[in-house]
């Protein structure tokens, strides 16, 4: 769904992080909601992180790692009084040069992972970077995505931000032949209607979506939302599943979607007892 705001933060340009100086330690407002003054003060190991710096070493970290970052589908937002930062960064499938990123090379299609950032200054949440196929950020607190780094604002962990950042982006890295590898054996195991429906009715009662979801889930089965999707296979189905649950919170997703090969594999099984014609081959999700 992309960076959301719409509960008072505002979206900036790149450029603009520049102008967000870090809150101090000992921080006085005034809400903007109820009129009431608020002081915050942390202790000395509380370190806090500007905007731009924290941005520009990410950029700088997915460009050195292969990973190049779109700044011109980028996104940016900040709170209102500034000390929140929001972000969602998309990367370029090839070079100028025409060189593949690292991510072209397993992400065919022009399917492209997008990558969340966000961090507050005044205490609201960590230094947080995910990283997935559909990201959201939100700033009514909502992340989506495999969480890449989730570091508190201690003058350790901001003094060794770019280490954090690439550490979290070689795991990710690393695991991309095995999400490829995932993403084709899906694509490559059949699934008829009949299995469709029965995977629905297995959804339902393994209460993983709700029974008054799941005509949802039919309907993006009948009708993908992209292209890509069009042949009836596994891939189809957790696209399906996927574009439903995306509505749901993180916890939430994640714990849909690390249930779904059970599911794939036992609609499988039960199908092929009735000779239904489907693939062979165990998935790893």
């Amino acid at each position: 769904m992309g960076l959301i705001l719409h509960c008072g933060a505002k979206p900036v340009e790149y450029e603009q992080l520049k102008e967000f100086d870090i809150t101090p330690r000992k921080h006085t407002w005034v809400s903007t909601k109820t009129g009431k003054q608020h002081t915050l003060e942390r202790s000395e190991r509380w370190q806090g992180l500007q905007h731009y710096d924290f941005a520009s070493q990410i950029i700088t970290c997915c460009e050195a790692l292969g990973m190049p970052v779109d700044m011109s589908e980028s996104q940016w937002g900040v709170s209102d009084e500034g000390s929140d930062l929001f972000a969602l960064l998309k990367f370029l499938n090839r070079y100028p040069d025409g060189k593949e990123s690292v991510l072209a090379k397993y992400h065919k299609n022009n399917i492209i992972p997008t990558m969340g950032v966000r961090h507050s200054n005044r205490g609201r949440i960590s230094q947080q970077i995910t990283i997935g196929g559909d990201v959201t950020v939100c700033d009514n607190m909502v992340i989506t995505g495999t969480f890449m780094l989730k570091k508190k604002h201690t003058s350790g962990n901001v003094n060794n931000i770019q280490s954090h950042i690439v550490d979290g982006l070689i795991k990710y890295i690393k695991e991309l032949p095995t999400l490829h590898y995932t993403i084709e054996q899906m694509q490559s195991t059949p699934m008829a209607d009949i299995e469709a429906a029965n995977f629905c009715q297995k959804l339902g009662r393994e209460k993983l979506v709700p029974w008054s979801h799941i005509g949802y889930v039919d309907k993006y089965w009948q009708n993908p939302t992209h292209d890509e999707f069009s042949d009836r296979n596994q891939w189809r189905m957790y696209n399906a599943v996927n574009t439903v649950v995306k509505r749901y919170n993180p916890h939430r997703q994640f714990e849909v979607v690390s249930k779904l090969k059970d599911v794939f594999t036992n609609t499988r099984h039960e199908a092929e007892q009735f000779q239904l014609p489907v693939g062979m081959g165990e998935i790893d999700l």
